[in-house]
């Protein structure tokens, strides 16, 4: 029903469902993230009238979680680009996610979707600091370590091919 994408990494689909209307997706790495998507896969729609509240989770000193509201997702707006930052949150019982602590190591953060009523998720206000961003997409996701790889192979054939054109042309004049 729903993915998830860090900028930099590989698309998430295995959200954990943690109660009939929350569910849960784990990244690794929390202090490496800065963009995150969020989306609906296509295969099963919110019924008619619900959306989902997307909350961000980073894990705090006590082994607990702070929550951070960053917007929602419905069948008419079925994916967000989230600007993610770091902020301690004092009130981890204004919504939905407020007391649960799921297993996870140190620096695992957390992406939880909570399947609420249209009207109730039109009310409510993200932090501010994790405001859908206004970066374009290539601004926004950070090249994988692969295409880095796929470049330079490419430029290597690109000059090595020049470098045998040139050489048979001046074979070709001796």
């Amino acid at each position: 029903m729903f993915g998830c994408v860090a900028a930099g990494r590989l698309v998430q689909t295995d959200v954990q469902q943690v109660a009939e209307d929350k569910f849960v997706f784990l990244l690794p790495d929390c202090d490496q993230i800065h963009h995150v998507v969020v989306f609906l896969t296509g295969t099963i729609p919110f019924p008619e009238g619900m959306g989902g509240s997307v909350y961000f989770s980073y894990p705090d000193g006590a082994g607990g979680a702070s929550w951070q509201l960053l917007g929602f997702l419905a069948n008419d707006k079925p994916s967000a680009i989230f600007k993610i930052a770091r902020q301690t949150l004092n009130s981890a019982s204004q919504h939905p996610f407020g007391l649960m602590n799921h297993a996870r190591g140190p620096s695992v953060s957390q992406i939880g979707i909570s399947v609420e009523p249209l009207i109730q998720l039109l009310q409510q206000t993200p932090v501010t600091s994790a405001a859908v961003s206004t970066l374009d997409s290539f601004t926004e996701v950070r090249k994988l370590p692969e295409a880095a790889t796929a470049k330079s192979k490419l430029l290597e054939i690109l000059i090595w091919t020049s470098m045998r054109a040139y050489f048979k042309e001046l074979a070709w004049h001796i």
